[in-house]
């Protein structure tokens, strides 16, 4: 599709999956912000330190909740659009 200049957006787990990749490979130290609305799941970590604890909380979330539940999240804020 993007090929045919469409813009496909991801979807709520794959939002997650790529944070948790993002704060998996993230080599320095550094405080991460990702506590907005915007977030299904808001996260604040010092990285390295907080690494582990960050990822499994996320890896939770996957794990046990519904991309439709998320998607509604999603569609529900008015900030959004």
């Amino acid at each position: 599709m993007a090929q045919h200049g469409l813009f496909v957006p991801a979807l709520e787990k794959e939002r997650i999956r790529e944070l948790q990749t993002l704060i998996n490979d993230l080599n320095i130290r550094t405080h991460l912000l990702g506590n907005t609305i915007s977030n299904f799941t808001p996260v604040t970590a010092f990285l390295p330190y907080d690494r582990e604890k960050v990822t499994s909380r996320l890896q939770f979330v996957l794990d046990n909740t519904d991309e439709k539940e998320m998607q509604k999240y999603r569609s529900n804020l008015k900030s959004l659009g």
